[in-house]
């Protein structure tokens, strides 16, 4: 909580990001995703989306790359030491097989679930999807306002008024994913249209 309180003016993810939030949650994503389609409706565009999961994420969080990336949005160099000396470097496991355990090894990747701060850097770690595809500038847009994109912590879900835009969008997230050592869950991952008939 202390270490929380420190970093928390540095640990605002982007307003798209619904996960892990205070006063924000499952129900304003979704009420976001049927206004964007709503909008797009009823002007006579289909909307194309597409819903993706980030295989466990959490216990795929390159710990360099974390470390770097609270480095770069100005967490202080005394907590970032503290994270990875007293929390991380001291992360191990043993793996139980019928009653044997194996060797003790240590754990080079993920972030630990054992307090209020993993979470908040979990969304900073997930922010560059939303970076990416906002500086990318494709998908939907409402008034000049941003809404290609929409996470719940892991979970993507991409809207373009276009297919042609969509797979732009997912290549970006391809290659976001490769930069930070992710990789997407093909059988949770959905393509879907919403609007009047379109031939893609």
């Amino acid at each position: 909580m202390v270490l929380l309180t420190v970093c928390e003016p540095v640990l605002e993810s982007d307003p798209l990001q619904f996960g892990f939030k205070h006063n924000v949650g499952c129900n304003d994503a979704i009420f976001s995703l049927k206004s964007v389609i709503m909008y797009f409706n009823e002007r006579g565009s289909s909307v194309f989306l597409a819903s993706s999961d980030i295989k466990k994420a959490f216990d795929h969080v390159h710990h360099y790359k974390m470390f770097k990336l609270l480095l770069s949005i100005g967490v202080p160099l005394i907590i970032v030491d503290v994270l990875k000396c007293d929390w991380y470097s001291k992360m191990f496991c043993v793996v139980k097989w019928n009653g044997s355990l194996s060797r003790v090894f240590s754990v080079g990747s993920g972030v630990r679930q054992c307090s209020c701060l993993p979470p908040a850097i979990f969304n900073m770690f997930m922010n560059a999807f939303i970076a990416n595809l906002r500086q990318s500038d494709i998908g939907c847009h409402i008034l000049n306002m941003y809404y290609g994109c929409l996470l719940y912590a892991d979970d993507i879900v991409l809207l373009s008024p276009s297919v042609n835009g969509l797979q732009l969008m997912l290549d970006i997230c391809l290659r976001t994913a490769a930069d930070l050592s992710l990789q997407f869950n093909c059988s949770k991952s959905h393509c879907l249209v919403i609007g009047r008939a379109v031939d893609v």
